[in-house]
């Protein structure tokens, strides 16, 4: 039985209450971002992964907001997943999604909790709002 970890980066990208989510092919929101690729830095796979599922161009990559970890235990190998979610401003608002994902949609707090997604997500979104000066309890 192998065993493996890999490292992903995600972007909390938000709209004043409202936060940026993608919907995957089995139907679970997440936020966008993907796998490090050897040599690169957490920021620019970030970078990367943006332009791929976005058609972003030139995202600011603020701060670290959260890292969390998510395992997978199957017979043929293990995962470990490492989630390091950081703060993204967009400098331009034209979104489109690539082939990865069925939708995108912003949510405020009170649809989020009800999303199917995991919930290291729903704790770093909820971390973040915590820690911002954004009235986001009447979300």
């Amino acid at each position: 039985m192998g065993k493996s970890i890999k490292i992903t980066t995600k972007a909390l990208i938000h709209r004043g209450n409202e936060v940026l989510l993608m919907k995957d092919r089995k139907g679970k929101w997440e936020m966008p971002g993907g796998k490090l690729e050897f040599g690169e830095s957490p920021e620019d796979s970030l970078v990367r992964e943006l332009k791929e599922e976005l058609s972003v161009r030139n995202p600011l990559v603020k701060k670290l907001v959260d890292v969390w970890v998510f395992s997978i235990e199957r017979v043929e190998r293990n995962i470990h997943y490492v989630f390091v979610v950081y703060e993204v401003i967009l400098r331009h608002h034209s979104l489109k999604k690539s082939k990865e994902h069925v939708a995108f949609e912003w949510f405020g707090k009170n649809k989020i909790k009800n999303l199917k997604m995991r919930e290291g997500y729903k704790n770093s979104i909820n971390k973040f709002f915590k820690n911002k000066l954004v009235d986001y309890e009447k979300a």
